[in-house]
């Protein structure tokens, strides 16, 4: 906590802070759930609020499993009660698979496939949410995008910002006049959304 909250004050002065920043919500095997209510409290304790009052472009992504063996209903209202409150602006939901041959598929207890199938599909339903607001009020800005390449299907160029993990997250589609090669850093003023994605027009 006290980190983060030092990393926050500089970040008035520095121009090298990170802004986007991944907290490992993501839970594993036997002892998951534990470990994900645990890490849940922690995030709460570091004080999110104001590290977003201090980096007001700080992106917060995490990646979750629903239907680990055992996961209630009461754990899973807390998981989407906390999603809801933090407002995290990215996050990856999957479904737990049970691999052949781990400890993990040998529990007990384990979630009927359907309920954790129904779980991955509230959770990304209130995530959608919460992007769409945040990609709304990226309109009229312009953000600093690499360019991934010519997208033949939509016509224009792909990229992705700063908040968008490589075949994770959405993209950022733009129109330039010249040729833009991939790798490359543009600068991208943010006109539109559509499905996830932010639409744009690179600044000569």
């Amino acid at each position: 906590m006290t980190t983060n909250l030092v990393v926050a004050d500089k970040s008035r002065t520095e121009k090298t802070i990170c802004l986007a920043v991944s907290p490992p919500l993501k839970a594993y095997g036997i002892a998951g759930r534990a470990r994900l209510f645990e890490v849940i409290q922690k995030v709460r304790q570091a004080n999110a609020a104001r590290l977003r009052a201090a980096m007001p472009d700080l992106v917060i992504r995490t990646s979750l499993i629903c239907g680990l063996p055992g996961e209630t209903d009461e754990e899973f209202e807390e998981l989407c009660d906390f999603l809801r409150e933090q407002k995290l602006q990215r996050a990856g939901v999957f479904q737990f698979s049970p691999e052949e041959g781990t400890p993990a598929a040998e529990v007990e207890d384990q979630v009927d496939p359907d309920v954790a199938r129904r779980r991955v599909e509230l959770l990304v339903e209130l995530q959608s949410r919460v992007m769409d607001h945040w990609n709304e009020q990226r309109l009229g800005e312009t953000m600093e995008v690499l360019c991934e390449g010519f997208d033949a299907s939509a016509g224009c160029y792909a990229g992705r910002t700063y908040a968008d993990s490589v075949d994770v997250d959405n993209h950022v589609y733009f129109t330039a006049a010249g040729l833009i090669p991939a790798g490359e850093f543009v600068n991208v003023r943010i006109t539109g959304t559509q499905d996830g994605d932010l639409t744009g027009e690179i600044e000569e």
